[in-house]
């Protein structure tokens, strides 16, 4: 691996120089002609923007869209920039009241004073009746198609409670302190995570609003330009006396470019001012440019592996690709059973990984939360032992009676989920993984990729077979764990969408295979105070890791690099918003 990364560091020099020409390609295509005194900063990105429909805030809830949903449109909340913690925005306060048992007389509300005074683009001020507006309709979004909490918010928050036929969002008229208005927003169930989501995501736009194509509008520090913008390149113009504060510069742009390599180049020329860094060669080669800051965020992604094999839920889909499941077939290979899971994380060398990363934030790690998050337990990581896996292993063939390179009988298969790492990086993780596990006596055979889109169609259906080595944000911030024990419960968020009338089939151990774990699922879920969100966290990180019996293996940061053009910058603390708004930079002359 140190031959491999040595020889990527002296291939820096040629793979810029390639990527440069790319840019010179690309740029002149999607980039507009600035004004003489117009002042810009650009950030450089290789994710597309996601919109089901053009520049439509409540069709847009993904993480890749962050950076232009929290310029444009603005949330009742906002993570401050410097501790990361909830603060008022278009709310000046917000509460919450519970009670009652859930599932039978529960109640509970959310109550947020309205802001007054707050004009949207188009120069009316915002009212409480656009707050209830902007709630229900990403309510109303179909999930395949928008919002992505939308599933999750229609099972949590009241609907015809007084006989209405709408979803119980209530305006209580000059109820607030000052006399201003408030919306409560009636709940079914507790919903901890609603704070978090009206800073980021859950926007406010005004009530009937339509014209998103042409001219977007919303009431952020900036304005998109809906005729000079596509999904490779946003531009957004500063708003002149914004009612919370006016930008020092005009124009922020959001590039999207081919690849972390182009992404670098163009930052390295000075084309654009930040970019993501993908790559241990790029953090180095950014680190010794004197026109270049580098940033680092900790680990606020954990690197864990998927069993696929353990998908199996027939009584839930069926038997779609014929693979004979309850009669021999997928069901029942040695991955089902846990000391072979065990032996998997025993055998690679987690120390080893990381050094040959060579990244600032990247360490070995044995638990699913992070320690920003309620119910972070430190737990330490699994260690590294060849000869305990090697002898769990044996014992495992001696029980099964098989012999034991002629397993498991659908090799690797790596998801490339691209979140933090470049390809390549993935590709260098996962070589090295089954490199130790060869040496064990565990043969995967060939390395597979997945791009992302057919990853996630092939898990629904119970396509995906074998391994993965899978790495994703902890996401939900400072305040509910439990989007991040949701996605590493092995496909726990389907059972609560199941619920909620989405019907996603994706198989997990909600199903057939551990029936218990839904029973610690469900009180993280419909926890309604941050002491019950904490316990309940742990209990539910217990049971995983002692069901799944393969604890994550490593705790992943990342780094920024920003030209001389933006002023000291670093990334909000706590990991709840990993792309970085416009707002937060400032611009400055270069020297």
């Amino acid at each position: 691996m140190r031959h491999t990364k040595s020889r990527k560091m002296r291939l820096v020099g040629l793979v810029l120089t390639a990527a440069l020409v790319a840019i010179i390609m690309v740029l002149p295509a999607c980039t507009g002609t600035p004004t003489p005194t117009e002042t810009k900063i650009t950030m450089a990105f290789h994710y597309p923007m996601t919109w089901g429909s053009l520049w439509d805030p409540g069709t847009s809830g993904s993480g890749d869209s962050t950076a232009v949903l929290t310029s444009v449109w603005e949330g009742l909340l906002a993570h401050n920039e410097v501790t990361g913690e909830l603060e008022p925005r278009l709310a000046t306060a917000w509460s919450y009241t519970s009670g009652g048992t859930p599932g039978l007389d529960w109640w509970g509300y959310y109550d947020f004073t309205i802001r007054e005074n707050v004009p949207f683009h188009n120069g009316d001020n915002m009212t409480a009746e656009d707050v209830k507006y902007s709630i229900q309709r990403v309510l109303e979004t179909d999930p395949d198609l928008g919002w992505y909490w939308a599933s999750t918010a229609r099972d949590r928050i009241s609907f015809n409670m007084t006989g209405t036929e709408e979803w119980d969002v209530e305006i209580l008229p000059g109820a607030g302190e000052g006399g201003r208005d408030v919306v409560r927003v009636h709940m079914a169930k507790p919903w901890y995570s609603l704070p978090q989501l009206c800073s980021t995501v859950l926007v406010i736009v005004p009530e009937g609003y339509t014209d998103w194509a042409d001219n977007p509008v919303g009431t952020g520090p900036f304005k998109l330009n809906a005729a000079e913008s596509t999904e490779f390149k946003v531009r957004m113009e500063a708003v002149e006396d914004h009612w919370r504060y006016t930008p020092n510069y005009d124009v922020f742009e959001y590039q999207v470019l081919p690849n972390p390599e182009t992404e670098y180049a163009a930052l390295a020329a000075g084309i654009v001012d930040i970019t993501m860094l993908w790559t241990g060669p790029h953090v180095a080669a950014a680190e010794a440019d004197p026109s270049l800051t580098v940033v680092s965020y900790e680990g606020n992604a954990i690197g864990n592996l998927l069993f696929m094999d353990l998908y199996d839920s027939p009584d839930i889909i069926g038997d779609p690709l014929g693979w004979g499941w309850g009669t021999g077939g997928r069901n029942e290979t040695p991955w089902q059973d846990k000391r072979v899971r065990e032996a998997a994380v025993l055998a690679i060398n987690k120390s080893a990984i990381c050094e040959a990363l060579a990244q600032t934030y990247i360490e070995p790690y044995g638990g699913y939360l992070v320690d920003f998050q309620l119910g972070y337990t430190e737990r330490t990581p699994v260690a590294y032992d060849k000869d305990a896996a090697i002898a769990l292993l044996g014992a495992v063939a001696d029980d099964l009676e098989l012999p034991w390179q002629a397993t498991p009988p659908y090799g690797w298969e790596d998801w490339d989920w691209g979140t933090f790492w470049s390809l390549d990086t993935v590709i260098d993780v996962s070589t090295m993984i089954v490199s130790d596990w060869a040496a064990v006596g565990i043969d995967m055979g060939d390395i597979q990729l997945i791009d992302w889109g057919t990853g996630l169609m092939q898990w629904a259906i119970g396509g995906m077979r074998g391994v993965t080595f899978h790495h994703t944000a902890a996401n939900m911030g400072n305040t509910n764990p439990e989007a991040s024990l949701e996605s590493r419960c092995i496909g726990m968020g389907a059972v609560e969408r199941a619920f909620a009338g989405f019907w996603f089939p994706l198989p997990g151990p909600g199903g057939t295979n551990w029936p218990a774990l839904p029973s610690y699922y469900w009180p993280l879920a419909y926890a309604d105070s941050e002491e019950e969100i904490a316990a309940d966290a742990e209990t539910l990180e217990d049971a995983i890791l002692d069901l799944y019996g393969a604890p994550p293996i490593l705790l992943v940061g990342g780094h920024w690099a920003y030209g001389e053009r933006i002023e000291d910058w670093t990334p909000i603390p706590g990991g709840a918003e990993w792309f970085a708004g416009a707002e937060y930079f400032n611009y400055q002359e270069p020297a």
